[in-house]
C-alpha cells in the first residue's frame, strides 16, 4: 500500500498537483490574473481549442486507443494515467463524466468563463472508406459532443469532426450543420488525411455552402502516437480549402516540426514558416488564422512564440486555444524556461506558479497574456482571447 501511495504521489507530481478546491488567489495573483484578463467584457473570452476525452463510459461512445490499457505497451499506458490524473478521471466507470465535470469546474473559475469550443475527434479512415480503430488514438463521436454542449449550454461551444474519406461524409457535414457546428476539426496526422486530396474537395464545397470554418492541426504532431502521417501536418496541404473559400484555423500556428516545401522542390523546411507565407498572401486574409493552443509548453515555445509576439500585424487573425487537458499536464509547462527566455519576470513567476497550481486552465489563458517578446516587449492584445466577429459573427 505504501508502494502504491508512493507511486500515485509521483504521477501527481509529474502530471497534475493543482488544488481544485482551493477558494481564492493570493492577492498578488489575482492582481496577475486582473491585469491579463481585466479587459475582456463579461462573457466575451473564448478557448477555441478543448478537448473533450472518453472511454467509453455510460454509452457516450468515445474510445481510446486499446494499447492504452495493455501492461506491454508501458508508454501507451502511462500516456492514459497521465490524462486521468489530470482530467479527475478517477472511475473508469464514471470517467467520461468526471471530464467534463472537471473541465466545467475549472472554466467557471474564471472571472466571467465566456466559451469554450469543446472538440469531438473523427476516427481513423483509410482511403477506401474502412474505419482503422488500431490508428485511432482517440476517438469522440459527433454525438457526444452535441449532448455535453447542451448539458452546458452556457459554457460549451461543439465543434464536430467528420473525416472526408468516411462513407456518409457529407451527409454527417450536413447533420452537424443542422445541429449547430459551424466549425470542423481535423487532425490530418492522427487521422491518416490527406488535406489536398481530391477526396477533399466536395467536403470543401460543402463546408462553404453551410459557411463552416475548418480548425486544422497544422506542424508534427507529438500529443497523440502517429506513424507515416506526420507529412500531413504541412500546412501548405490546406490551400484547396482556402481555395474554395472555407475558412482555416491552423491550430498552433504549425509551431512545431519540420515538412516538405512543395512549392521548393520539396525542399525540408520548418512548418512554421509555411504557416508565415500562407499568411502573408493577400488572397487569404480574412480566410487564414492560426491558434495558439499549446505555444506555452516547453517543445512549441521557442522561435515560433517568439515571433507571433513580435508580429503585431498578424494579431488580429489570431486566437486563443488551451489545448485542455494537456495545459495541466505539469511536464509540459516550464516556468523557468519562460523566464530564461525572457517571456516573462522573475516578479511574474511566482504569482504565475500559484495560479497554475490553483487553475491549469486559467493559468493558461493568464500566462499568454502576460508574455512579451524578449526585446520588444509586445504581447498578445486581449482581443486574442476574445470572440473574434470573423469568427463568430452576431
Amino acid at each position: 500500500m505504501e508502494e502504491a501511495s508512493k507511486a500515485g504521489s509521483l504521477l501527481t507530481a509529474v502530471a497534475g498537483n493543482y488544488d481544485v478546491a482551493k477558494k481564492e488567489l493570493s492577492s498578488e495573483a489575482q492582481l496577475l490574473v486582473d491585469n491579463a484578463l481585466g479587459e475582456i467584457p463579461g462573457g466575451a473570452y473564448r478557448d477555441h481549442h478543448a478537448h473533450i476525452i472518453g472511454v467509453g463510459a455510460g454509452g457516450t461512445g468515445c474510445y481510446l486507443n486499446k494499447k492504452m490499457f495493455q501492461w506491454w505497451h508501458p508508454f501507451m499506458q502511462l500516456k492514459y494515467e497521465v490524462l486521468a490524473n489530470v482530467s479527475g478521471m478517477t472511475d473508469k466507470n464514471k470517467a467520461d463524466q468526471q471530464y467534463v465535470e472537471r473541465l466545467a469546474a475549472l472554466a467557471h473559475k474564471f472571472p466571467s468563463p465566456g466559451k469554450i469550443y469543446i472538440l469531438a475527434m473523427a476516427e481513423h479512415f483509410s482511403k477506401k472508406g474502412q474505419a482503422k480503430k488500431s490508428k485511432t488514438q482517440l476517438h469522440v463521436p459527433n454525438n457526444y459532443i452535441l449532448q455535453v454542449a447542451r448539458q452546458h449550454k452556457d459554457l460549451f461551444v461543439p465543434v464536430g469532426s467528420v473525416h472526408p474519406y468516411q462513407p456518409g461524409a457529407l451527409e454527417e457535414l450536413d447533420r452537424c450543420a443542422e445541429s449547430g457546428c459551424r466549425i470542423i476539426k481535423w487532425l490530418p496526422n492522427e487521422m491518416g488525411m490527406d488535406p489536398s486530396s481530391q477526396l477533399c474537395i466536395p467536403f470543401y464545397r460543402k463546408m462553404q455552402q453551410h459557411k463552416m470554418i475548418l480548425l486544422a492541426h497544422t506542424g508534427k504532431e507529438e500529443a497523440l502516437h502517429t506513424t507515416g502521417y506526420q507529412i500531413y501536418g504541412n500546412p501548405l496541404l490546406l490551400r484547396p480549402a482556402l481555395d474554395t473559400g472555407v475558412k482555416v484555423i491552423m491550430a498552433h500556428c504549425a509551431g512545431l516540426g519540420v515538412n516538405l516545401d512543395l512549392d521548393n522542390k520539396n525542399k525540408p523546411i520548418k512548418t512554421f514558416n509555411l504557416f508565415l507565407r500562407l499568411m502573408e498572401k493577400e488572397e487569404y486574409k480574412g480566410l487564414l488564422f492560426g491558434d495558439i493552443a499549446a505555444m506555452l509548453q516547453i517543445n512549441r515555445s521557442g522561435a515560433a512564440l517568439k515571433h507571433l509576439l513580435m508580429r503585431t500585424d498578424l494579431h488580429p487573425r489570431l486566437l486563443q486555444g488551451s489545448d485542455y487537458p494537456l495545459p495541466a499536464i505539469n511536464f509540459n509547462i516550464s516556468l523557468a524556461i519562460l523566464q530564461q527566455r525572457g517571456y516573462i519576470s522573475k516578479d511574474e513567476r511566482k504569482p504565475l506558479k500559484e495560479i497554475y497550481k490553483y487553475n491549469p486552465l486559467l493559468f493558461d489563458a493568464v500566462c499568454k497574456r502576460t508574455l512579451q517578446h524578449p526585446e520588444y516587449k509586445t504581447r498578445f492584445p486581449v482581443s486574442v482571447f476574445m470572440k473574434n466577429p470573423l469568427i463568430e459573427p452576431e
